[in-house]
């Protein structure tokens, strides 16, 4: 039994394995608070909302197994796995350039980060916005 737990998770699979085992959780948790009638309120959202993403990624991994659709399946997963050194870089660079917005906001007498409360999280979410094109050409 330990062995097989140990395979489990210590897999070349261990990603899809994870992706299994959380969304059979999730979709038992879901369903223990709708049919047992427990005011969860907003975080009943959530969890819907977390199970439906997991299921659909579940159908990407049984998406492989037909011959038209695996390759691009394969290609989807090989570009997640090389992405992950521009998205380091990129966030430091977000980071970097928010602590630039930061600091000069705080020694500005015009505020740049008004809109967002002059915070730090407010000039991380600015520089993100100015990375993803949201240059505030509004008044244009």
């Amino acid at each position: 039994m330990r062995t097989s737990l140990r395979e489990y998770f210590y897999s070349r699979r261990t990603i899809w394995n994870i992706i299994d085992l959380a969304s059979s959780m999730l979709i038992i948790a879901f369903g223990v608070i709708i049919l047992g009638d427990f005011r969860a309120g907003s975080a009943v959202v959530i969890l819907a909302g977390f199970t439906s993403f997991l299921l659909w990624i579940k159908l990407l991994y049984f998406m492989r197994l037909f011959k038209p659709t695996s390759s691009f399946i394969r290609m989807i997963i090989e570009m997640f796995k090389d992405i992950w050194t521009f998205l380091l870089i990129f966030f430091i660079s977000i980071f970097a350039f928010a602590n630039f917005y930061y600091i000069l906001d705080k020694g500005n007498k015009t505020r740049i980060l008004e809109d967002w409360n002059s915070s730090y999280t407010g000039a991380v979410i600015y520089t993100y916005m100015q990375a993803l094109g949201e240059l505030g050409n509004d008044e244009i």
